[in-house]
């Protein structure tokens, strides 16, 4: 998988997460659970990218 599938798929997940996160019926600690998982899948995609524009540099 490339870097813009890898992007495209994260951002996929986290806007169906934020949609499930209107539920008005969503308990307490079910959101905080969902809210847990939109900010992983937010560093993953932070990760991805910083690999992504970091390729190819010497140190």
């Amino acid at each position: 998988m490339n870097y813009l599938e890898i992007k495209r798929h994260l951002a996929i997940k986290i806007e169906n997460l934020l949609k499930r996160l209107d539920d008005p019926n969503l308990s307490t600690s079910d959101g905080e659970a969902l809210r847990n998982m939109i900010d992983n899948y937010q560093y993953i995609a932070e990760i991805a990218e910083m690999n992504h524009f970091q390729r190819g540099i010497k140190n």
